[in-house]
């Protein structure tokens, strides 16, 4: 007896050990719904997006800048200020407050706009990978077919996206609302038979 419940504790741990994990408890193939194009939190600047500042009254200082590598900015007369990780509206303040503090102009009024966003880049089983430029309200779907869509080998269903400023690429189940951000990248994988 005591031989036969043994065996039938070996059984059970074997039979445990032995059940199929569900797919979304492994971290490799874990994959998560993406956020949609709805869902999708206040623009941040950074690296390589291109704005255009007005400065009302003073047209001298009007132009077109471009955030560079060290999310700096470089403007007349006051040098450089941070602006990657703001918003529009944060960055037009920094600027309108570093202009005032440094005695340049009395009451500033600043407005500040995107000309170009930074890239999103698409890799994997897209017929024409490579760097894309950005629209606002754009989808993972619409990044893919702006690379001449999937190759016959793709896997459709999912995409692995490094966002920008992350380190780790995350497997997401695409659906139709799902968005792409500027300096994302995007890799279509290979399906496995």
């Amino acid at each position: 007896m005591r031989a036969k419940n043994t065996l039938y504790r070996y059984l059970g741990v074997w039979a445990v050990a032995c059940l199929p994990l569900p797919i979304g408890g492994c971290a490799s193939t874990d994959r998560q719904a993406a956020p949609t194009v709805a869902e999708v939190q206040e623009y941040r600047l950074g690296a390589g997006d291109a704005l255009r500042l007005i400065f009302y009254g003073e047209d001298k200082l009007n132009g077109e800048y471009s955030i560079a590598s060290d999310g700096r900015l470089a403007l007349p007369l006051i040098g450089t200020i941070d602006a990657g990780g703001k918003t529009l509206p944060q960055l037009q303040e920094a600027v309108r407050t570093a202009y005032a503090k440094g005695g340049y102009l009395l009451d500033p009024k600043v407005a500040v706009e995107i000309l170009h966003y930074r890239p999103f880049f698409v890799l994997g089983e897209v017929n024409a990978p490579g760097q894309y430029p950005f629209i606002p309200g754009m989808t993972v779907r619409q990044a893919i077919a702006t690379a001449k869509g999937y190759t016959y080998r793709a896997q459709q269903g999912s995409a692995m996206i490094t966002r920008w400023g992350d380190a780790s690429e995350v497997s997401y189940k695409l659906s139709p609302g799902t968005a792409v951000n500027p300096g994302d990248t995007i890799r279509v994988p290979e399906r496995h038979f």
